[in-house]
């Protein structure tokens, strides 16, 4: 898979998933693990993504109802907890793949597999 990275700075980890429709995904990791990253989809340049996106709604166009506008809707990103409150984050906190890193390979799978 290959990723170019933006940035790595606490607390932020700012990845392009190469493709032949890149995706850029911002990880804002404050107070992670006590809270999943916040995870914002970019074009590669850094402007806001509006889609279209891959079918199946992990990369789901909105809006949501904390902020609008498109979100990451996947176990593991803060705007999923943040939606379905039965899903506790706390449910996969520490679980293998759970890390950052871990939702960033989630993630990049499912934009290359729909795109």
């Amino acid at each position: 898979m290959n990723l170019v990275v933006h940035s790595r700075d606490y607390p932020i980890l700012d990845v392009t998933v190469q493709h032949t429709q890149p995706v850029r995904l911002r990880f804002q990791g404050d107070s992670f693990d006590e809270l999943p990253p916040l995870v914002t989809i970019l074009h590669p340049d850094g402007t806001a993504h509006r889609g279209p996106f891959p079918p199946g709604g992990v990369f789901n166009a909105g809006p949501h109802s904390k902020h609008g506008g498109p979100f990451v809707c996947m176990r593991g990103s803060r705007d999923y907890h943040t939606h379905h409150l039965e899903d506790a984050w706390s449910n996969y906190r520490g679980q293998d793949g759970m890390g950052i890193v871990g939702i960033l390979m989630q993630l990049a799978s499912v934009w290359r597999k729909g795109t």
